[in-house]
């Protein structure tokens, strides 16, 4: 909720302070940054770490 509302607030700041349109194509890659965060995390903690062509 809190990551949720500084993504709003740095939207926001970022549009007020700059008139470019690359602002803009990085929002998009902004927007989903949350998810993909916990996808990595979600994807490290199921793996365990072993070496290339061992396996359990």
């Amino acid at each position: 909720m809190i990551l949720n509302l500084a993504i709003l607030l740095l939207i926001a700041v970022g549009l007020l302070l700059t008139q470019n349109p690359l602002m803009l194509l990085g929002l998009l890659l902004l927007r989903d940054l949350p998810y993909q965060l916990a996808a990595m995390q979600l994807q490290a903690e199921d793996e365990p770490s072993n070496p290339i062509g061992f396996t359990t």
